[in-house]
């Protein structure tokens, strides 16, 4: 008697990987609306995280708190005083500090629910441009999944199919990997062990170090990049400049507006145009110890390098540190809808 239809390569290996719920995490410290800017601060820095999640507490013993949103590292780097810089210490503006964290949330963010499928989940947070997203059970938080839960995949399917297929290689072609597995399943290992030259952004912006502050403030304002590469003349690698790094050096934000913006970067940005920290050059804030990638660098590898370093890109390089283009977060998690035949992220919407 048949034990049912043999499951493809495919549905093999996208098993454990259906839904939120698969890899969502659902061991989440939050915050509260009365909670401080600086106890925010202290709370990201001493949990190495990027995002904390708000909750209102019920007066009611028992009562399950109610999620109200999301505060991200960019809502408070704004709170810096960079004239007053000691030594890389930043000097935090006292009033910033002493901000509710109820006046900077952004609430009711995009969220998903437990059993929304994981290539909607990607789409939502490419096409969005959001780095974590709520999963809610009704007013209840589930749990949450960001960038870094996506990326984790990549190691456990890797895992998964050297287990399933153990004479597979890494440096294996498609067509030697196709006898020993099948079609689907050697389509999904080659998904995974594809070089960056494939799936890099290679429209990038670059500065030099001389550029004023507010040249990079308009880049990443109006085309909405997060990163810029800085390099010389002859486009070879200097460094890198992330918004984070120009948010933190620009005055007070204050409160958060009380309607949507169009654009994430519109109010974080939203600056005097004679504020003269505008005027200083980009070689005040670069980055240069840049680690880079060669374009045969395979997306498993990308991933891994970027998740112990705890980045969001990998400039690609020649072997004359000439910039060839820059792998992304969001490259690698449109990559692995390929694994999903059915999904497709329209690239227009995506930053890197």
């Amino acid at each position: 008697m048949s034990d049912g239809p043999k499951q493809s390569g495919t549905d093999e290996i996208l098993n454990p990987f259906r839904t939120a719920a698969d890899i969502m995490n659902t061991n989440v410290e939050t915050l509260n609306m009365d909670n401080t800017v600086k106890t925010c601060l202290k709370f990201m820095n001493r949990k190495n995280v990027r995002h904390a999640v708000i909750v209102e507490r019920p007066e009611e013993r028992g009562s399950q708190p109610t999620f109200v949103g999301i505060v991200s590292q960019r809502d408070v780097l704004r709170q810096t005083l960079p004239e007053k810089k000691q030594k890389g210490n930043d000097i935090i503006d006292p009033k910033a500090l002493r901000q509710l964290l109820s006046v900077v949330v952004a609430r009711k963010p995009i969220s998903a629910c437990p059993d929304t499928p994981i290539p909607d989940m990607i789409e939502t947070m490419i096409n969005n441009r959001i780095n974590i997203l709520p999963v809610l059970d009704g007013s209840k938080l589930a749990g949450i999944i960001t960038t870094t839960d996506i990326l984790r995949m990549y190691q456990t399917l890797d895992k998964h199919l050297c287990k399933l297929n153990p004479k597979i290689r890494k440096n294996m072609t498609l067509e030697q990997i196709t006898p020993l597995c099948g079609e689907n399943e050697a389509k999904n290992f080659t998904t995974l062990c594809q070089p960056a030259e494939k799936i890099m952004t290679t429209e990038i912006m670059y500065l030099e170090p001389g550029n004023a502050i507010g040249v990079a403030i308009e880049i990443l304002s109006a085309e909405k990049f997060r990163h810029i590469l800085i390099a010389d003349e002859e486009q070879k690698l200097l460094g890198i400049i992330s918004d984070r790094d120009v948010l933190k050096y620009l005055p007070f934000a204050g409160k958060r507006p009380t309607s949507m913006v169009s654009v994430f970067t519109d109010y974080l940005f939203k600056i005097k145009p004679n504020t003269i920290n505008m005027a200083q050059p980009l070689e005040k804030l670069i980055t240069t110890a840049v680690k880079h990638a060669s374009p045969d660098t395979t997306c498993l590898e990308a991933v891994m390098t970027m998740m112990s370093r705890k980045i969001n890109s990998l400039p690609i390089v020649d072997k004359d540190r000439r910039i060839l283009g820059l792998i992304t977060s969001t490259d690698l998690m449109r990559s692995l809808l390929d694994l999903y035949p059915d999904k497709n992220v329209d690239e227009q919407q995506t930053a890197n």
